[in-house]
């Protein structure tokens, strides 16, 4: 079992698809949101359950796909650290730095 971190950047896009969302409709913000941070759940079990980030070809970067939405995160020994969340339509490479 390994713990799931979190990253500030994670969070503050978290943050990001609520305040999207909420604009129309705030209650499926609060539920959109919490259902996608808890699918990150999972991690504890089974860390390399995501696949290998196809742009990047990292082995330690992993995604997991939430609806809509990447959920990207790095095994480390003992934790993974979320990393990310992103549209998958958006261009990856042009929003997420896997070395920043």
């Amino acid at each position: 079992m390994v713990y799931v971190i979190w990253t500030d950047p994670a969070l503050n896009d978290l943050r990001a698809i609520k305040d999207y969302i909420a604009a129309s409709n705030p209650a499926a913000a609060q539920r959109f949101c919490t259902e996608l941070y808890e699918s990150s759940g999972r991690l504890h079990l089974f860390p390399r359950a995501g696949q290998v980030v196809p742009e990047f070809g990292i082995e330690d970067l992993r995604e997991i796909l939430f609806g809509d939405y990447r959920i990207l995160y790095e095994c480390r020994p003992g934790a993974c650290y979320v990393k990310a969340v992103i549209h998958g339509s958006r261009e990856l490479q042009r929003h997420f730095d896997p070395y920043g």
